[in-house]
């Protein structure tokens, strides 16, 4: 697999245990939520780097294809998503690129609980 997709236990992203899984991947209204998580308007353009387990993760979603995959971490209340980087280097801990979203937030969490994710 490509170098710059993120390693993923399917037992832990993030350093946090994953509790339950949703396939979303044929849920009505996909393509209208992937494209919303790519509208620069959603978003507080101030970004940070962490080490990912330091993000309070609540939710990810997972997006991949054949040859990469992008993971998405949310907050509980949904205003705040991190991208997970791969992990640095031998051992390194992985990154996140946080961004915050609170103008997101409301509609994250409404298309997730219609979809049964929630």
């Amino acid at each position: 697999s490509p170098s710059d997709v993120p390693s993923v236990d399917e037992a832990r992203i993030a350093g946090r245990p994953v509790v339950l899984v949703h396939d979303i991947s044929d849920a009505r209204g996909l393509i209208h939520f992937r494209h919303a998580l790519t509208q620069d308007s959603n978003y507080q353009w101030n970004p940070t780097t962490i080490d990912a387990e330091s993000f309070p993760a609540r939710f990810a979603l997972r997006f991949a294809s054949s040859d990469a995959a992008l993971i998405v971490l949310f907050s509980a209340d949904f205003a705040k998503l991190g991208k997970l980087l791969p992990a640095s280097g031998q051992g390194g801990a992985p990154q996140a690129v946080v961004l915050d979203c609170p103008k997101m937030a409301p509609a994250l969490r409404e298309y997730l609980m219609a979809v049964g994710a929630l």
